[in-house]
Formats: C-alpha cells, sequence, structure tokens
C-alpha cells in the first residue's frame, strides 16, 4: 500500500477511535471507554509502520494504555481486565521497557487463567516462552 494512502487509513482509524471514546465516555460505560482507549492506542502504537516517526506517538499511545488498565480495573470483565494489562505489556515492550512490560504480561495471565500460576501449565509455560 502507497504511504500516502496507508496514511490516510491510519488517520481516518484514529479519528474514528477519538470519536468512539468520546461516545463512550458520554455514555457512561466504563467498559465501552476502556476498550475504546485499548483501540485507539493500538491505532497509535502499532498501526504506524516502524520508522522514526513510530516512537513520537509512543508515549501518547502508553498514555492511552495506561488509561484503559485505570478504567478495565474498577468494573471490567475478567477478559478485559487481562487484554487492557496485556496490551499496556506489548507497548511498554516495544517502548524498550521490558521488566514492566513482563510484570503487565504476568498478571494479564493471572486474571485471565483464574490465578493459575504459568509456571504450573505446561501450554501456559510455552506461550509465556513465546512472549505472547
Amino acid at each position: 500500500m502507497p504511504l500516502l494512502l496507508q496514511n490516510m487509513v491510519l488517520f481516518n482509524i484514529r479519528v474514528d477511535c477519538r470519536n468512539a471514546v468520546k461516545y463512550a465516555q458520554l455514555s457512561g460505560d466504563t467498559r465501552l471507554e476502556a476498550a475504546c482507549y485499548i483501540h485507539l492506542a493500538n491505532a497509535l502504537c502499532f498501526g504506524i509502520p516502524v520508522s522514526p516517526g513510530r516512537e513520537a506517538f509512543l508515549p501518547k499511545a502508553l498514555a492511552l494504555f495506561q488509561r484503559a488498565v485505570e478504567l478495565s480495573q474498577n468494573g471490567g470483565t475478567h477478559f478485559l481486565r487481562s487484554k487492557s494489562l496485556a496490551e499496556y505489556g506489548l507497548a511498554l515492550a516495544a517502548a524498550g521497557n521490558e521488566y514492566e512490560a513482563n510484570r503487565y504480561r504476568d498478571q494479564a495471565f493471572e486474571i485471565y487463567f483464574g490465578g493459575r500460576s504459568v509456571k504450573n501449565r505446561p501450554i501456559l509455560r510455552a506461550i509465556s516462552a513465546q512472549g505472547y
């Protein structure tokens, strides 16, 4: 896809995500708001090709992921809580903060799999070793 077209598509995605966040804020549904923040942060963090310009969006994306984590911890489903933590961990890894990324990823696994330890489950250990 040509770069200009790719930038136009990304711009439209970001605008749609921002509008969704505004709607969610007006509706008062914190779960919907957290999910919208996750999508907007993903568009900023991972929708931009790896290039010098991507680093400029990482601080904003990290702040949006952090807001999604805060919202999901206050009444979100266990899936939403684990998703927000996992996505935030991925963004931290993209920003080069591996220690914090692993901490958030481990929290996401613990919430999603009901407190079962990754070390005691072969499949979880395999997934964890691959960095997912």
